[in-house]
């Protein structure tokens, strides 16, 4: 290669700011000696092989600003970096962090001194077929004093496993692992495949400090058990006073809900999707609703109701639930049965224009969520929507379903002639309403409705309204019209506002 190919090499590497050397360091310009190490190490390479010894000796002494950082300040950069699994997520996998560890640690010394240090990364525990007694082991020590947050992920493929197989002896060494180091767990989260869990159960590990306790795709076996049926036991007498949340998914039996009289404790949060729906699921109900504290309710029914429940017992009260989610396709029925007197928050899918009726006597509701619309919604299906909400202080409306893409329209162009129709002599169909939240907003014909909305309700006099959007979901329209400048680009948080919301 020739000088001057060279020399055109090192004014590039010169000029690029974000690789300047530090001040302590001459550049390859001002350097004859690096000058002529880099002509001599060109020699007789070719070109991709010299674009990399340049780059070496450009780079020499080279720290990059992330690494200049503070520990403390690089500690909590890395901290909030550290994938941890949601509760109220579907999506993430467990298995998420594990290989982030393991990358951070391989960057340089400095990140792996940083990594192992942060005991709160160390406090997620997964447990899998895959972890080996060791890494758990591991894991636990690394996270010092602090209360353990468990993941067991036996959520594998039925064909390759079968619930007598090996992992479940697995689990059971690595569950042991657990219980020997004798350390408080705060949240236990088990995917368990369809697997049997009465082996854990009654937990017998240090739950004095446990809060939350998610099980999903479980089978709980009362063959060799001399436990009732019901209720179902999953904590020793009593339970530990700070459970706050209990999430039961798809469970493999009915035998599920329930505590004894002496078990009532502070928990304030239910999670029951997709259960069968049996009379013990209720009456397990019933006695959390009336021993515990509950407070948030989320409910997704797999099958019908009961005829015995629906006809001879009377409507189950929940006296302290405030906030309550519905899914499934019995969602109408379960809504009948249920008594909530103190209902403050409902976030429903509207599918079916008789749920309105049950909305509508909710006296004291005053935070709404819809969902989903029916696919096919009119103008006059709008405003019986818009009238069963007559305290609403608080709109939220998402829009899952792509054949509800019209309804979608539909309600929006009804509320915005809501003050309209209140200044022709009808009732205003939401009179108390303060704030609206959209998402998933769909973009054919948005403009003309959207705007006719925004003029009507925003700037009316008669009812002024604030407008709260997730500007995430829509950033192709910032900055699109004058008229938007009245939007609040951010998000209502209401309580348990999470993913479920």
């Amino acid at each position: 290669m020739e000088s001057s190919e060279v020399d055109k090499m090192q004014e590039r590497a010169a000029a690029t700011p974000e690789l300047e050397l530090p001040e302590s360091t001459s550049s390859l310009q001002e350097t004859p000696s690096h000058s002529g190490k880099a002509k001599d190490a060109l020699n007789g390479l070719t070109n991709d092989q010299s674009l990399t010894e340049i780059d070496r000796l450009r780079l020499q002494n080279y720290s990059s600003p992330i690494n200049r950082l503070p520990t403390e300040i690089l500690g909590e950069i890395l901290r909030i970096c550290t994938p941890c699994p949601s509760l109220s997520s579907y999506n993430l996998d467990p298995r998420d962090q594990t290989p982030w560890k393991r990358s951070a640690r391989s960057v340089c010394h400095r990140w792996r001194a940083i990594v192992i240090s942060l005991s709160e990364i160390w406090s997620w525990v997964l447990i899998s077929e895959s972890t080996s007694e060791a890494e758990i082991t591991t894991w636990v020590n690394r996270a010092g004093s602090r209360t353990l947050d468990i993941v067991v992920d036996f959520d594998i493929d039925g064909a390759n496993y079968m619930a007598s197989d090996l992992p479940n002896w697995m689990i059971l060494a690595a569950w042991d692992v657990v219980l020997a180091q004798a350390r408080p767990i705060r949240t236990l989260r088990i995917f368990a495949g369809k697997m049997d869990i009465s082996s854990i159960f009654p937990l017998k590990c240090n739950i004095s400090e446990m809060e939350t306790l998610v099980l999903e795709n479980f089978l709980y076996d009362l063959s060799s058990d001399d436990r009732q049926a019901t209720p179902f036991f999953l904590f020793p007498s009593p339970p530990p006073p700070s459970l706050k949340t209990l999430a039961l998914r798809r469970p493999a039996d009915n035998h599920c809900l329930g505590v004894s009289e002496d078990q009532s404790s502070d928990l304030s949060s239910l999670e029951v999707l997709q259960v069968t729906s049996g009379l013990e699921v209720f009456d397990g109900l019933q006695q959390l609703g009336t021993c515990c504290s509950l407070k948030y309710l989320h409910w997704n029914s797999a099958s019908p109701i009961p005829k015995g429940f629906m006809s001879g017992s009377p409507r189950l009260l929940l006296p302290n639930v405030e906030h309550f989610v519905g899914e499934g396709k019995y969602l109408l029925e379960a809504f009948r049965v249920f008594e909530f007197p103190k209902l403050h928050s409902l976030a429903l899918p509207i599918h079916d224009l008789k749920l309105c009726a049950s909305i509508s006597q909710q006296r004291n509701l005053r935070h709404f969520i819809i969902q989903d619309l029916p696919r096919r919604l009119n103008a006059e299906g709008a405003r019986q929507i818009l009238s069963s909400l007559a305290n609403i202080v608080y709109l939220k409306v998402k829009n899952h379903s792509w054949g509800g893409r019209l309804s979608y329209d539909v309600l929006i162009e009804a509320l915005s002639h809501t003050n309209s129709a209140a200044t022709s002599g009808d009732a205003d169909l939401c009179p108390s309403l303060k704030a609206i939240e959209l998402t998933d907003l769909p973009k054919d014909n948005l403009f003309p409705i959207f705007k006719a909305f925004v003029e009507t309700r925003v700037y009316s006099a008669i009812a002024p309204l604030e407008f709260y959007m997730n500007y995430f979901y829509h950033p192709w329209i910032i900055d699109r019209e004058p008229w938007m400048d009245v939007i609040r680009w951010e998000k209502f948080k209401l309580p348990y506002d999470d993913e479920v919301f």
